[in-house]
């Protein structure tokens, strides 16, 4: 636990962190694993470093420079304590963070390229 400047004490990993590595996410292509505690957060994102489980003869065959070592995923983690209408913002923020970063890897050296990537519609109805 870690102390808090308002005195109240928080987990340093949270539950939702817990749960996402105890799973393994799959596509049509790869499935990986979640290796360890989050190595970046920010609002509405967590990032994990992967370990492929299936797949990495495919991810080489289209990214040959890729060292499918060293992955991560990144999240969208939606807080239920803000309202509809900031939810809806940041995620449309999210979507907008993954396409700019999509374009801008092929553009300047060092940003890490979009793999792969799965961003659902958001869901009017918990939304509303």
């Amino acid at each position: 636990m870690k102390q808090m400047p308002n005195g109240r004490k928080q987990n340093m990993q949270s539950s939702e962190d817990k749960a996402v590595q105890s799973m393994k996410f799959q596509n049509s292509r790869i499935m990986f694993q979640i290796q360890g505690d989050p190595i970046g957060k920010g609002g509405n994102r967590r990032v994990f470093q992967i370990k492929i489980l299936e797949g990495k003869e495919t991810l080489k065959k289209e990214w040959p420079d890729v060292n499918t070592d060293k992955l991560v995923a990144k999240f969208f983690y939606q807080n239920d304590r803000k309202s509809p209408e900031e939810r809806s913002r940041r995620y449309k923020r999210f979507c907008v963070e993954i396409e700019e970063q999509k374009r801008l890897c092929k553009q300047i050296s060092g940003i890490i390229p979009v793999i792969e990537h799965s961003v659902k519609e958001e869901r009017s109805s918990r939304n509303k």
